[in-house]
């Protein structure tokens, strides 16, 4: 699948609403942001790999798309801040921190070193009026700051050594 920005919000809008506690629904959010991620997100390596005894054979596999899980939850709050640039500032560090324990699985007969998503969110106020457009921009942020672990090494098939090359995230 494809990760758009109002997609995402939409999904997250449709997880928080009617929430009233900053606590459940910062973890609410960060639950509903990792599922959109993990459902729509398409990471793809690129692949090169070779025997490494007689007859030297190339692996005829030149590509894989990873699966991302995770297991950790958004933690954020933020009582120091006392202006919304500095929230945003510690809002954007959580949400890295948080992103950057996802974890990223090549399919089965690849092993290799292991691959993460290493984010580099950075959020700025967009000045929306309006829920979905202040989230679909926060969304927005989010898909463009993603990027993953940018080589890997290890075996396919048992018998090809190789290295893995970091193509996109979509």
């Amino acid at each position: 699948m494809l990760m758009t920005a109002g997609g995402m919000a939409n999904y997250i809008i449709s997880q928080i609403s009617g929430l009233t506690n900053q606590s459940t629904a910062i973890t609410t959010f960060g639950n509903a942001l990792g599922s959109y991620i993990v459902s729509n997100a398409t990471v793809t390596y690129s692949w090169t790999g070779a025997m490494t005894v007689s007859p030297f054979t190339i692996d005829p596999t030149t590509s894989f798309t990873g699966t991302i899980s995770y297991t950790s939850s958004l933690s954020f709050s933020d009582t120091s801040s006392t202006t919304a640039t500095s929230a945003l500032a510690n809002f954007s560090t959580a949400l890295n921190t948080f992103l950057a324990t996802f974890i990223i699985s090549a399919p089965a007969g690849f092993v290799l070193t292991p691959m993460f998503i290493i984010p580099a969110i950075s959020l700025s106020a967009s000045g929306a009026t309006n829920q979905l457009s202040a989230i679909t921009s926060l969304c927005s942020d989010i898909i463009s700051g993603l990027s993953c672990t940018p080589v890997a090494t290890g075996t396919h098939a048992g018998t090809y050594t190789g290295t893995a090359t970091f193509v996109s995230i979509i």
